[in-house]
């Protein structure tokens, strides 16, 4: 009698598991895992009238990431993209990463929005987001103009120099996963969309996750590693699929006391795991 009783037990939760809703089944495969890594994992999509999130209450430092807010910014106050800067050498922060600075080394020059927002948010230039902050009107102005969206969970205090003075300062501009779906999809831009296409860090995460067929554009973001702690692990992405729809995904770490090979490793397999469901027709 117990023996059918503990086979009577046994079918039942099989078939519970198999009845739970997409999202429950998904968030039970990030939960497997994520068990036994030292980090924090946030995750949500939008697709096709489907959502989805998985700690959406905690707060992701943004790290980069932030570039993508700061380029909406711009882009929504209408400020010329063939306008003219002028950068002063004192402008190029030396102790920072700044491909553009050593184009530039020690020179004053001038550059246009555009491109700013192309060495800003493609090649992840602090120097360059710092210079379109300013043409924003500083790092509150552009939180307010990322809030006139109507996105919320998410706040923006600091510019890239004061983060890097400060790096605890990493963990106030911070966003829920959520927030960082909906802000792609208040703005999905062609400028930024082409700017986001051409970013070639991080291919070891979202990218490497994706089946091959899938265009995708995106923005990484990676925080310090403070006392052995990586503050922040991230990339959001822009994912073209062949029926011409898009899904809008983001994938955060947080506080991870693992290598960035298991970082990367950790963003890749949740990716696979969210389309290998898509394949299978099982997000009904």
């Amino acid at each position: 009698m117990r023996r059918l009783w503990l086979i009577l037990m046994a079918m039942l939760m099989l078939s519970g598991s198999a009845n739970a809703g997409w999202q429950e089944r998904l968030s039970h495969k990030i939960d497997r895992i994520a068990k036994g890594k030292g980090m924090t994992i946030g995750v949500a999509f939008a697709y096709d009238g489907k959502k989805y999130a998985y700690n959406d209450k905690e707060r992701f430092p943004l790290a980069s990431v932030m570039k993508y807010h700061v380029a909406v910014a711009a882009l929504l106050q209408e400020l010329p993209l063939d306008s003219l800067i002028d950068v002063q050498a004192s402008d190029m922060r030396p102790d920072t990463y700044s491909p553009l600075r050593l184009l530039h080394p020690g020179a004053d020059f001038r550059i246009t929005l555009a491109d700013l927002l192309r060495w800003s948010v493609a090649q992840s230039d602090n120097n360059a987001n710092d210079l379109v902050i300013r043409q924003c009107g500083g790092i509150d102005r552009v939180e307010q103009i990322i809030g006139e969206l109507g996105i919320g969970d998410f706040e923006l205090n600091y510019n890239e120099s004061q983060q890097h003075d400060t790096p605890l300062r990493c963990y106030d501009n911070w966003t829920s996963p959520s927030a960082m779906t909906q802000l792609f999809m208040a703005y999905d831009h062609e400028i930024l969309g082409q700017v986001l296409s051409q970013s070639t860090a991080g291919e070891d995460r979202i990218k490497s996750g994706l089946p091959n067929w899938a265009e995708m554009g995106h923005k990484t973001g990676t925080g310090p590693l403070l006392n052995g702690v990586r503050v922040a692990y991230n990339d959001a992405a822009v994912i073209k699929l062949p029926d011409g729809k898009r899904c809008y995904l983001a994938v955060f770490i947080k506080d991870s006391k693992e290598t960035d090979e298991t970082n990367s490793f950790v963003i890749s397999f949740i990716t696979k795991t969210i389309f290998d469901m898509f394949l299978r027709e099982e997000l009904k």
